[in-house]
């Protein structure tokens, strides 16, 4: 028996749309603090500053070229596809759109940290005084994994610059992140790598040929080859140290031989 549709039930969004939709509603916040600056009295050709169109076309870049294409981006911000494409000559758009790719990986960034590390925060209240007062996403989850992976999948339809920028946080959390909230930066990046491969093969192969795409995949592997060890040391605690040592040597082989693949794969 098939299920009844509720008439009122909106339909859910792809990835992609989502992705939009935020960015829209970042946009609409920061064109709140933007300035007109009047033309009166001031030569025809000189530069005044932005526009509130240039402005809103710079930060829907964000969105260039995975989520929004040049002419979407022209009719978002309300000009031409000709006047975006002489904007993305001058060196002062190019300078706002990097500015609006870094706002936007920070925010990310930090909607995703506080989620993963939000389970901590009733018995931990130096870590939570430490991440009051994030700005985030709005993210409602209550250190749920689930709610962190899907913001995480945004990444996937932004600017390719603001990827440089995530994939050095996730590198150095993974790097550096112990127990639970380590496992789900791991798991964040497995994620990642997953649902490119779902999105576009041609887009996957590329992906993980990138120096930073193969940096992180080592991580993982040696988060979870490390984990083993600890596994193995709380088991033989004080009853076999040379097992021990044998056990570390034989896993150092296997990392190498594991990245020696990876390396081999992506060529």
């Amino acid at each position: 028996m098939q299920e009844r549709k509720d008439k009122n039930q909106k339909p859910k969004l792809s990835q992609a749309a989502w992705t939009v939709k935020v960015i829209r509603q970042w946009a609409e916040v920061e064109l709140k603090k933007h300035e007109e600056v009047s033309r009166e009295g001031i030569p025809k050709g000189t530069p005044i500053g932005f526009s509130l169109s240039k402005r809103k076309a710079a930060l829907m870049m964000v969105l260039f070229p995975f989520a929004l294409k040049q002419r979407e981006i022209a009719k978002e911000a309300g000009v031409s596809e000709g006047v975006l494409r002489v904007w993305k000559t001058q060196s002062d758009f190019v300078c706002a759109v990097k500015e609006a790719c870094e706002k936007i990986a920070q925010l990310l960034i930090d909607t995703l940290e506080v989620e993963i590390m939000k389970p901590q925060f009733p018995d931990n209240a130096e870590l939570a005084k430490s991440y009051a007062g994030r700005t985030t996403l709005g993210l409602e989850g209550k250190g749920s994994l689930d709610a962190a992976l899907a913001y995480a999948d945004h990444i996937m339809f932004l600017n390719p610059y603001i990827s440089g920028i995530f994939f050095k946080w996730l590198k150095k959390k993974i790097d550096s992140t112990k127990g639970p909230a380590g496992f789900m930066f791991a798991t964040l990046a497995y994620r990642l790598r997953v649902r490119v491969k779902a999105l576009d093969e041609g887009e996957f192969r590329k992906w993980i040929r990138d120096p930073a795409t193969l940096k992180i995949e080592k991580l993982m592997i040696a988060y979870y080859i490390d984990g083993l060890i600890e596994f193995a040391q709380f088991v033989q605690k004080e009853q076999n140290n040379e097992l021990q040592d044998k056990l570390k040597e034989r896993v150092k082989d296997i990392k190498e031989d594991i990245f020696g693949l990876i390396d081999t794969l992506a060529k």
